[in-house]
């Protein structure tokens, strides 16, 4: 199993949010790690969590500023 992490990105002058990053993590040996292999995740597994994370991000957009 296959999650995307979000993460803030902080100015750390302004501590203000300027967006955020996304860390692709699997669910193995009851922990999740870094793949190690990111070109063997299958492209409709990326493609679903990347809706779904884009479906969480959506009401944090008005937060960001886009660079």
């Amino acid at each position: 199993m296959y999650r995307y992490f979000i993460q803030p990105q902080l100015n750390q002058d302004t501590r203000s949010l300027i967006g955020y990053e996304m860390l692709i993590r699997k669910y193995e040996d009851d922990r999740w790690i870094l793949p190690q292999h990111f070109a063997t995740i299958p492209v409709a597994i990326q493609t679903r969590l990347l809706a779904q994370v884009a479906q969480q991000l959506a009401s944090r957009l008005g937060q960001c500023r886009l660079i």
